[in-house]
């Protein structure tokens, strides 16, 4: 079975046709580049939504609210991620089915996964 890897942020960061750069030696120079910033890309894409998904729990926290608005902010929170998780997997699973790996949406998945364990971790309920 033949699988195709997709990632769009690969798509992006690497110039797609020789004619954009004229010169092979550059074109190479910045593929080659490209490589190296390409994890460094994906980082900031494991981690930027757990910094943004964690900021209404920063400020339950310092200010010390009720019981009652903390878990009515960690419903609507676990509603905002469950959907995404949802969507991510269903990209993934549908991708699957045809046999392309998207690359996208397995980091997705496993960022929120990452989000909802390292915000439980940090900010424990009360």
């Amino acid at each position: 079975m033949n699988f195709t890897v997709h990632s769009q942020m690969m798509n992006e960061v690497m110039p797609s046709s020789p004619r954009l750069i004229p010169r092979v030696v550059l074109s190479r120079t910045l593929r080659g580049v490209a490589w190296l910033v390409l994890p460094f890309c994906y980082l900031g894409v494991l981690l930027a939504p757990t910094v943004v998904l964690r900021i209404p729990f920063q400020v339950l926290h310092r200010h010390a609210v009720s019981p009652v608005v903390f878990w009515s902010t960690t419903t609507a929170m676990s509603a905002l991620v469950l959907r995404l998780f949802y969507r991510s997997a269903k990209t993934a699973s549908s991708a699957r089915r045809q046999r392309i790996i998207h690359v996208e949406a397995i980091v997705m998945c496993m960022e929120l996964v990452l989000a909802v364990l390292l915000i439980a971790w940090v900010f424990p309920p009360r």
